[in-house]
């Protein structure tokens, strides 16, 4: 346990130093101590994604990912398989991950590399869903201009042109409907 902090601490160091061959080469000496030691994968990982071998990483994270699910390690996976244009598993890592606003701008720019933009019509419209079940206030109102006009802009690219104008309509007539004055 000794040596392999002693290995830690110096590949950190080297690391610091953007010297990734180095670190490459000391996770090897930490992962023929513990093949499965966290910090060699990870770090080897990290070594090899800096040094543009995406595909190499990715097997690191692979074996990483069978230690662990944390949220960090799930958007390396994703990340790493939309690199190397894995777009289907990179989707199912993005969808594995926390929904938040974050996830939906990742997952919504990899749908739009795969130009499947129903799916992110779909995800407009259960916001839009959500934002007519709450409380009618100008901020509530705001965001549903923000969402329909981008649901138009998904909905044009989809080729629902009819559809998208009369995104667009609703927008443009909430958008004037707004008191600013007292908002």
């Amino acid at each position: 346990m000794k040596q392999i902090n002693q290995l830690i601490k110096e590949t950190k160091k080297y690391l610091t130093k953007y010297d990734y061959d180095k670190v490459i080469e000391l996770c090897d000496k930490i992962l023929a101590i513990d093949n499965t030691s966290y910090f060699g994968l990870r770090f080897k990982g990290i070594a090899y994604y800096q040094t543009g071998k995406y595909k190499v990483a990715l097997e690191y994270y692979e074996k990483l990912y069978e230690l662990s699910h944390d949220n960090d390690l799930i958007l390396s996976m994703a990340f790493l398989n939309e690199n190397i244009g894995n777009y289907n598993e990179a989707l199912k890592f993005y969808e594995k991950f926390t929904n938040t606003d974050y996830t939906f701008s990742k997952i919504k720019r990899l749908l739009t590399k795969m130009k499947n933009y129903q799916l992110i019509i779909d995800e407009y419209n259960n916001k839009l869903y959500e934002l007519n079940v709450l409380e009618k206030t100008p901020g509530n109102t705001k965001r549903k201009i923000v969402l329909l006009e981008e649901k138009g802009v998904f909905q044009y690219r989809n080729g629902e042109y009819n559809s998208a104008y009369e995104s667009i309509k609703e927008a443009s007539v909430l958008y004037n409907a707004i008191d600013y004055k007292n908002s």
